[in-house]
């Protein structure tokens, strides 16, 4: 299972702010980012939304905070994750946020009345996983039988931020029976039976939970590409 864990590529994680005009012979992400840091009274300063406190993208912030420490104080805001952090750009409480960028896609079909946002940066990739059990009778996610369920992280989760952007775009996925559950007890939940499913999953490559899933189960489960012709 290890060596084909990466079924679909998302753009990733993204640091991103309400577009604003570059200073002219600026590159316009530079700008974005500048402007950010410069249209506020007072000392330099950015307020950067980062999702949960001790997430990935939490840490990046952090770090980034300390690089820029020295020209620029950095306020991290601690939001519920990527889809706050952009209700937080548009309300004013953040300049900039660190998303994923499924998010924003969501967001551009959901209610594309809101202000265009800027990409400053793309920081990391972002893999999908389609990990079911060795019952599912399908080769790839677009034929997986109607019933099937499919486990998904949280609501706000990256996980169920594209889960909700894929069944958008391609409302035949509505056949399948939706759980919301952590993926780590929904993977070890695959195989103690209940009925053939599967666990969707968006995370960074390599991530440790499928190691250990792999590791603990093995052939009890496979991934399945993560393919459907309504998606491209």
């Amino acid at each position: 299972m290890v060596e084909v864990w990466a079924r679909a590529l998302l753009l990733g994680a993204l640091i991103i702010g309400v577009a604003r005009a570059a200073p002219s012979g600026e590159p316009a992400t530079a700008g974005a980012l500048r402007s950010a840091v410069e249209t506020r009274p007072g000392p330099m300063s950015l307020r950067l939304c980062t999702g949960p406190a001790g997430g990935r993208y939490h840490q990046i912030g952090q770090r980034f905070a300390r690089e820029i420490g020295a020209t620029v104080l950095t306020e991290l805001v601690v939001t519920g994750g990527s889809w706050e952090s952009l209700d937080a750009l548009y309300s004013d409480r953040c300049d900039a946020a660190i998303a994923q960028d499924d998010t924003y896609a969501l967001r551009q079909v959901q209610r594309p009345k809101d202000a265009r946002l800027h990409r400053a940066a793309t920081l990391y990739p972002e893999h999908i996983y389609l990990v079911c059990d060795a019952a599912v009778p399908a080769a790839e996610m677009q034929s997986i039988p109607k019933g099937t369920r499919i486990h998904v992280d949280r609501p706000g989760s990256a996980s169920h931020i594209t889960w909700t952007l894929f069944r958008t775009l391609d409302p035949a996925l509505s056949r399948l029976e939706v759980v919301e559950m952590d993926p780590a007890a929904a993977i070890q939940s695959l195989t103690i039976g209940g009925g053939p499913g599967c666990v969707f999953l968006v995370s960074g490559f390599g991530t440790r939970m499928l190691e250990v899933a792999n590791a603990r189960y093995g052939a009890a489960l496979r991934l399945l590409p993560v393919t459907d012709r309504a998606l491209h």
